[in-house]
Parts: C-alpha cells; structure tokens; sequence
C-alpha cells in the first residue's frame, strides 16, 4: 500500500510513525510546503518507506499532480481551511482521500467522488474522529435512542497545568480561539437550540476517571451533526462539551467580554492596524508551548441514553489517553494521528470500500476500529446501566 500524507506537524508526524510500522504499508510520501521540517521527520524515523516531498497544498494543480503519482490514498492533516481544495484535488486525481476535520463543504463533492470512484472520509482524527465512531457505535447497541451527550478535551497533566490559564496547545491555537468565539447548538426537547456566551451559560463540574478527576465543561460546537446521518428519529437532547481544568470559563468570560476576542481592527499608528484577535495569537501562542518534560492527556466520554429491548438503558464510553514517555507522543497526536493512519490504512486496503463522501459514524468499521486503538494501548472503557423510568 502506498501513501501520501500531507502535513508534517505534530498529528502528521504521529500519523507517519503508526503507518511506518505497519506491514501492509510499503511506501510513504510525506508532502509539506516546508521540506526541511519533513526532511528532518523522516530522519528521526529512520524508515527506508518514507520520503519526503514539497508542495504548496493552496496550489490546485501540484496538489493533483502529486497525488496522481499511484497512491492508494491520500491522508490529509492540514489545518481545516485547506481540507475542501485537498478533497477537490484528490477527487480530480481519482484518489481516495482521509481527513482529520470536520466536513464542511466536502458534503458537496459526494456525487462526484462517487463518478470517480473514490472515498473522501473526512473527520478521522480525536475530536472529530473517534467520538464520531462511538457516536455510531452506541446508537447501534440501543433500539432507541433519547440522548446523546460528549465530553472532549485536551489539556495538559494536572501536574503541568499552571495558572492562570491551566492550558497548553496541543492543536493550533488559532482554532482553539475559532472554537472560544463560536456559538454552540444542542438539541433540547426536540428543539435546536443556539446558545452564545459559552463560558456563561450551562458551565458545570463533573467527574471523570482518573487521572483527571473533576474538571470544568462548557458548551461548544454542534452537538447535532450526526442526529440526520445516523437517523436519529426519537432523540430529543444532544450536547457537546469542551472539558478543561476547573476556572477555565471563568477567565476566558472576562477576556470575551472584554473583546480580546474581537476582529474588529484597530488602529496601532499610521497605517498599521491589528484586531485583538490577531494580537491573542501572537501574543500567547509562544506562552502556551509544552516545554521540555511537559506532559498532555486527551479526554472523551460519550453518553447515551435509551431504550434496548424495552428497558430504558444509559451506554457510556470512556477515554483518557497520556503522552507516551517512551516515543514523546503526545496523548492528541497519538489519538489524532493513528486514528488518521487506521482509517486510512482502511481505506487504502479495501477494508472500507464504499464510494462517496463518507462519514465516520457510518462507514469505518467500529470492532475492527477499536481493535487497531487497543493495539496502540488507546483503551475505551464501556459501561451500561438500566435506569428507572419514573412515572
């Protein structure tokens, strides 16, 4: 199997350590703008499979005429503004592709992935990615099903997360910020429901396994994405969560109603002007690096709650995943990064063979998905209760 990987950051590099030790695999094409940087990956692995390449992935036909080189797939782990031109290419180069953001456009190229006989699979990473799969997963042990709630998050170890912020980037920053200045939207009684000032409506505490223990959550993002792919017909709450050490939403309130957050330019002197925005970014990027002996954790829970041969059941799923000492992957790369190579790896050998714009609630293979997450020491624990129905 051949194939090429585009972005060669902290989940690329994951995502090409996990593909270079698998069998199946007998070349990796690693594409980046900046060659030096994929260069010296590939050094460090020290895999006779991975090569590096360049390419500008804004430029449409060096994107097509790489990709047009007999790869199997194509595995994209750009940021998310470049995921829609990267399927375009991939579809006109006839080549399957895996991402590891949300969809967004990439829903329109459905028909004519489907002409050229390929799969463009985008959401394959944490968050979107395995929370997706857990999404499908669950729904399918239920007959019913009533609610769905998730808690995500990556934040450093309790031991490591420093005041006043309690954070560390293990993403980019700039979408970190992108998801503070959203609005979230839930389901409640039936209803979509949007609700602004995230970090001052609906913030509670909850307890998770250890080692995170009690933690801080808040509403963000869409929490109804899936309620039409999976068909969902009698679910009434869905919600999505961001968990992040206690206090977090308290500060990040105070900077949002301060405008730090604004794009609004202003005006710094004569011809020069910066929104607070952009100033956030430069400003606090370099102060919220891991540094050296600095440890990160992920942690997902997905809940379920509803109905299996007539008794009304709660399905709850939990992950937490730590920074590997041994191979100084972080927990995110890990769980974005090797659930990238999976699914791609999946995708490449047939395993997933269905054409189209897919979706990872429906199409990836759920045993067999997490079988390959437990080969990696990626664990998920599942427990089910009955509940009382209260009449």
């Amino acid at each position: 199997m051949r194939i090429l990987v585009l972005g060669a950051g902290m989940q690329g590099s994951a995502a090409i350590r996990d593909m270079a030790k698998c069998d199946q695999v007998s070349e990796i094409a690693v594409a980046d703008a900046d060659i030096c940087k994929t260069q010296a990956i590939i050094a460090n692995l020290r895999s006779p499979k991975v090569k590096a390449e360049q390419v500008d992935a804004e430029n449409h036909k060096d994107l097509v005429t790489i990709m047009k080189k007999g790869f199997d797939v194509v595995a994209c782990l750009l940021p998310a503004k470049l995921n829609f031109p990267v399927a375009e290419a991939a579809v006109e180069a006839q080549v399957s592709m895996v991402d590891v953001s949300y969809p967004g456009a990439i829903v329109k190229l459905d028909r004519a992935a489907r002409q050229a006989g390929v799969a463009i699979l985008p959401g394959c990473g944490f968050d979107p990615g395995i929370d997706l799969v857990l999404y499908g997963y669950g729904c399918s042990r239920l007959d019913k099903v009533y609610e769905i709630h998730s808690y995500c998050g990556g934040i450093p170890q309790k031991q490591f997360a420093e005041e006043p912020l309690r954070y560390k980037i293990s993403w980019t920053w700039e979408g970190v910020l992108d998801s503070y200045t959203r609005n979230a939207k839930i389901l409640r009684d039936g209803r979509v429901v949007e609700v602004r000032n995230i970090f001052e409506e609906h913030v509670k505490t909850m307890r998770f396994p250890e080692p995170v223990g009690e933690a801080e959550c808040f509403l963000n993002g869409d929490a109804t994405v899936c309620k039409e792919t999976l068909g969902l017909r009698h679910v009434v709450e869905m919600t999505k969560w961001t968990v992040r050490w206690p206090g977090h939403s308290e500060l990040w309130s105070k900077l949002v109603r301060m405008k730090l957050l604004s794009d609004e330019p202003l005006k710094i002197a004569d011809g020069i002007y910066v929104t607070p925005r952009q100033f956030m970014v430069k400003h606090m990027a370099p102060q919220l690096q891991y540094g050296k002996g600095e440890r990160d954790l992920v942690v997902l829970k997905v809940e379920f709650v509803g109905e299996r041969k007539g008794e009304r059941t709660r399905l709850v799923f939990d992950l937490i995943d730590l920074f590997d000492t041994t191979t100084g992957v972080s927990a995110m790369a890990r769980t974005t990064g090797y659930t990238c190579s999976i699914v791609s790896q999946m995708v490449g050998s047939k395993r997933i063979c269905e054409k189209g714009v897919l979706s990872p609630e429906k199409h990836i293979p759920f045993l067999q998905f997490f079988q390959e997450l437990a080969k990696r020491e990626i664990l998920i624990t599942e427990t089910s209760t009955k509940e009382q129905v209260l009449r």
